[in-house]
């Protein structure tokens, strides 16, 4: 008896874990949409914008980043067999109001914007950069740093 206890426990943790190994499904703007895909289905995109295909074990699955600007309401995806619509929910973002003491960082000068927009071009050059997964499993991100951890994503901010 104590055996087939551990063995159901031991099943519970793997299935969970198999779970945990693709994002949260939150289909709100700035979220995340995570899409199970019929076998005919190998391309998918968002405006003429290839949307990551993965496939853990049998089941394939489209993860699709929704952008913060993504009104409420209903969004299609287009993929290589039929349109995939997604319904986006409302979501309030918790609020964080901030105050700035050195105000150049509030309004910055021509000089900072100047700077911010090149540097803006060459991180979209980046983020709009796309190759194929090589893999099967969507993979286990972990933490960059260790150390202190002040808030996560999720907040609008006000200055």
């Amino acid at each position: 008896m104590f055996a087939l206890k551990k063995l159901l426990i031991l099943c519970g943790l793997l299935t969970t874990t198999q779970i945990f190994a693709l994002p949260q499904d939150a289909r709100r703007a700035g979220g995340i949409a995570v899409i199970p895909l019929s076998q005919n289905v190998t391309e998918v995109k968002y405006n003429g914008l290839p949307v990551l295909v993965t496939q853990p074990n049998s089941q394939r699955y489209a993860v699709f980043g929704i952008p913060l600007s993504t009104p409420v309401g209903t969004l299609e995806l287009q993929t290589n067999s039929q349109p995939i619509q997604i319904d986006v929910k409302d979501y309030k973002y918790a609020q964080q109001r901030l105050t700035v003491k050195n105000q150049d960082y509030v309004n910055p000068k021509q000089e900072q914007l100047d700077r911010y927009a090149r540097e803006a071009k060459e991180q979209n050059d980046i983020y709009t950069s796309f190759t194929p997964a090589q893999w099967t499993d969507f993979p286990r991100f972990i933490r960059p740093t260790a150390g202190k951890f002040s808030n996560s994503f999720g907040r609008k901010r006000f200055f």
